[in-house]
């Protein structure tokens, strides 16, 4: 009686471990979104916050013709700002969630800056686990912005994880 008590408990995890495993696999087998496959735009959002804060879209775009997927933060520096012409920007401290993107789909990731004296002329972005970097002009409607000195407590410039 013990043993088949057991055995029962072991088959029902067992079952219910093989299709946890089956749901990874398909996931696994949609390839990463690399600089390769992506196109890089930054745009202002609506609805601007009040105050000198405000926020943009920095959205990368599947440009190939299968699906892929993103996750996590994108490295983003903005250049001809900072003391060495390049400042990188600090992350929020929320967790970010996958983002399937099937061709022509987008990821975007706000970036909430405040507003200052420096205007920098390039973003430069690197997409999450990639070493390419992607570069877009910085667009003139968002204006002049304040880069906070690294290691900041508070800084009023940084960038949020991608979703969908």
């Amino acid at each position: 009686m013990r043993f088949r008590a057991v055995a029962s408990a072991v088959l029902v995890v067992a079952g219910a471990v093989v299709p946890c495993m089956a749901a990874g696999q398909a996931q696994a087998d949609e390839p990463w979104c690399g600089a390769s496959r992506l196109g890089l735009t930054v745009q202002p959002e609506l609805g601007q916050p009040g105050g000198s804060q405000r926020t943009a879209s920095v959205v990368l775009t599947n440009l190939s013709q299968e699906s892929c997927v993103l996750q996590g933060f994108p490295g983003v520096d903005l250049a001809t700002v900072g003391d060495n012409g390049r400042a990188s920007l600090p992350r929020t401290s929320e967790q970010g969630q996958p983002v399937h993107l099937p061709p022509g789909g987008q990821a975007k990731s706000t970036l909430t800056y405040a507003t200052g004296t420096s205007t920098p002329t390039e973003i430069i972005v690197t997409p999450p686990d990639s070493t390419t970097q992607l570069h877009a002009v910085w667009p003139a409607a968002l204006g002049s912005i304040m880069v906070w000195p690294e290691g900041a407590t508070h800084p009023g410039t940084f960038i949020g994880p991608l979703r969908g």
